[in-house]
């Protein structure tokens, strides 16, 4: 889905939101979604989001990661 050759892929950052640590023992879901795909020339980028959230559906933390792929070759 994020359109990339992943062992060319390379992890381009990560950023963390905290919204309060996570509990020992507790169970914990994580959605991840792919957040936005783009290319700028010859380079490729991918946004995943991930958000892990308690029981009851509140936000524990969200975590944003940026993926790039360059030389990418949209006829690949």
């Amino acid at each position: 889905p994020l359109g990339l050759d992943l062992s060319k892929a390379l992890q381009g950052g990560q950023s963390y939101e905290w919204h309060r640590p996570f509990r020992l023992g507790e169970r914990v879901k994580c959605w991840v979604m792919i957040e936005d795909v783009m290319d700028r020339g010859s380079v490729h980028f991918a946004s995943v989001l991930a958000e892990f959230r308690d029981a009851s559906g509140a936000l524990i933390q969200r975590q944003r990661t940026i993926f790039f792929e360059r030389g990418h070759d949209e006829a690949a």
